[in-house]
């Protein structure tokens, strides 16, 4: 079975992977960005060798961060050499990762892989069109904790709300699927048994104790600056409410941005229908010309850096638009 994990970054996916990772059936590494090229979806044949070059110059995730190329760390036992035959024997992108994986979880002795890369959100739908036996998680979290955790990461408030809220239209898309399963932080990290119960009944697996233990042996990352824990910790309920913990003044202008800017062509296209869909509360504190002022050369000033800097959404497929 195939598992695609898809959310906005700081989100709590890197927890969820480590869990699920416990399971005796299930493997669940690091981010490969892999799943997040959509030519490997719809043109397999010509840019599969593409996944052989160096990163810098290799395929674009189809996504709001510039990230190129694949990564394959220790978890994935796959060096060059193999991953080129895999790509020499597949004729399309599904048999390629079945190849992939089989090696993976053979080598690991188990049933089920799952991969967590946020920018997932973005390929969701193609994941769901190849993969039909394939499955789709959400975990989603308070969207204004999840850009508090990005700006403590570094992350400026624009680009904070803006992969926040896109990211989460994306993969909204497909919430009346079958196969689309939503998590909430807040629930994993408050009641994580019965949270990871109901996961397990949606992935066919009976539910292992094991997968809520801590285990700081695990290889990868563990955790990053900003972090209230490791994800190797048991869950833990710290970093719930982190919006409280910014400044005032930053606090307004992610509301001023809530209210003003939307995604183009997309049912869940702003902030407060996010938060309706997912049973969040939408912030409505006021705010003045100043900060729309802020917003307005913050949107300009991303579209002109994307374009000159060649990301993948840039000034002629921008898609974010200002509603005010």
């Amino acid at each position: 079975m195939s598992i695609l994990i898809a959310c906005s970054p700081s989100s709590g996916s890197s927890l969820l992977r480590r869990i699920l990772n416990r399971h005796p059936e299930v493997f669940c590494g690091s981010e490969t960005s892999l799943f997040a090229k959509k030519q490997l979806y719809t043109d397999w044949q010509r840019n599969k060798y593409r996944l052989l070059l160096p990163s810098f110059i290799n395929l674009r995730n189809s996504s709001w961060h510039h990230q190129r190329g694949i990564e394959l760390d220790e978890e994935y036992p796959i060096n060059k050499a193999m991953l080129r035959e895999f790509i020499r024997k597949s004729n399309n992108f599904e048999s390629f990762i079945e190849g992939l994986y089989k090696q993976i979880l053979d080598g690991k002795n188990k049933k089920i892989w799952a991969e967590k890369t946020p920018a997932n959100a973005f390929t969701s739908e193609l994941f769901l069109e190849h993969f039909p036996e394939g499955r789709l998680i959400h975990i989603t979290r308070n969207p204004y904790d999840a850009m508090a955790s990005l700006i403590n990461r570094g992350m400026n408030a624009f680009d904070a709300f803006a992969v926040v809220l896109i990211n989460t239209a994306y993969v909204t898309e497909q919430h009346h699927s079958e196969r689309y399963h939503c998590i909430r932080y807040e629930e994993l990290v408050e009641n994580p048994q019965a949270t990871m119960k109901n996961l397990c009944f949606f992935m066919g697996i009976e539910y292992s104790d094991s997968m809520l233990d801590a285990n700081k042996n695990q290889a990868g990352v563990a955790s990053m600056p900003g972090w209230n824990y490791r994800e190797t910790d048991k869950p833990g309920t710290k970093s719930i409410g982190r919006f409280e913990t910014l400044n005032e003044e930053t606090q307004v202008l992610l509301i001023a941005y809530s209210k003003c800017l939307a995604i183009k062509r997309k049912r869940f296209n702003t902030l407060e229908k996010q938060c309706n869909l997912l049973s969040y509360a939408f912030l409505d504190k006021l705010h003045g010309v100043e900060q729309i002022d802020q917003l307005k050369k913050a949107y300009y000033f991303d579209q002109i850096k994307r374009t000159l800097k060649f990301h993948y959404y840039n000034y002629w497929n921008y898609p974010i638009k200002l509603n005010c």
